[in-house]
């Protein structure tokens, strides 16, 4: 009955980080959205022309965060936590049969 528990706490981790990945990607869209509507009025009631586009830089660098998020917790840790486990298990296995 124990492998189960583990299973399911290792499901429940894995759920646990993409539903945090679900609200890290929201809260940068609405984030960057407020961003450049806000920059959008200070251009507005300013000048159109001279207006630099400032909102740029935190969407880009957030951004960059947003997708070593995605890498992290989509692909690369289940890629790693497979290998280590198939070592594992092989290790295992390589001492019961001794």
């Amino acid at each position: 009955m124990e492998p189960n528990n583990t299973k399911d706490s290792d499901l429940w981790k894995t759920a646990h980080q993409r539903a945090g990945f679900k609200i890290h990607i929201t809260i940068y869209f609405i984030v960057i959205l407020f961003l450049w509507v806000l920059w959008g009025f200070l251009a507005f009631i300013n000048d159109w022309e001279y207006s630099f586009k400032w909102p740029i830089f935190p969407m880009f660098a957030w951004g960059l965060g947003v997708i070593l998020h995605y890498i992290i917790v989509y692909n690369w840790k289940h890629k790693l936590t497979q290998k280590e486990y198939d070592k594992l298990l092989e290790k295992e296995n390589t001492v019961s049969k001794k």
